[in-house]
């Protein structure tokens, strides 16, 4: 009852206030403003962390040492969640699919990312070209070719389907006469 971010030994985001640990004194606002409020996270001295956020569908372990004198420096969990923000896209529920290519100046998209177990990768051309489109692992291997060929001027549709794939994040890249792009895009499980 004395800190409502804490409790069962798990911190607890989206309170109205937290204490921190080694001080009496309660700070008003979630213990991690860059993490979803459904976040609730184990925390372990020199910045070990692990992070259950169900909103996001996500599980972030992070070991090792911080770089502050903190026993469990929370404001190193903070800027954690802010650079994960910066590589995460939003809920694929919030972004209506036909919207994603027609509104946008880009031209290489797919839809949703983070996906499981497909997700569908969209491209517009300007003029007709040769294309290649395929899909690389993490380390830069291509796993498959998607489209390989010559394609008229419009927008086209290509679904992959990566239910005999590994989770992880995986890059897909359009290759057309004028123009090389690539992309990354996560499969959950």
């Amino acid at each position: 009852m004395l800190n409502p971010s804490y409790g069962y030994l798990w911190w607890l985001n989206g309170k109205s206030s937290y204490i921190p640990p080694g001080t009496p004194d309660s700070f008003p606002g979630p213990i991690t403003p860059n993490a979803p409020d459904d976040m609730f996270a184990a925390a372990g001295a020199n910045g070990q962390f692990i992070c259950i956020a169900p909103s996001e569908s996500l599980v972030m372990i992070r070991v090792g040492n911080a770089n502050q004198q903190n026993l469990v420096p929370l404001e190193f969990l903070d800027e954690i969640w802010e650079n994960l923000n910066q590589v995460m896209q939003p809920a694929t529920g919030i972004v209506n699919e036909d919207e994603v290519l027609i509104n946008s100046t880009e031209l290489l998209q797919n839809y949703p990312n983070p996906f499981n177990p497909s997700t569908l990768i969209r491209f517009k051309l300007e003029v007709g070209q040769n294309i290649e489109l395929s899909i690389f692992d993490i380390t830069g291997s291509k796993v498959e070719t998607l489209a390989d060929g010559f394609y008229s001027s419009g927008e086209y549709s290509i679904n992959w389907n990566a239910k005999e794939r590994a989770s992880g994040i995986y890059f897909y890249q359009l290759q057309t006469d004028t123009h090389l792009e690539t992309k990354r895009m996560i499969l959950t499980r």
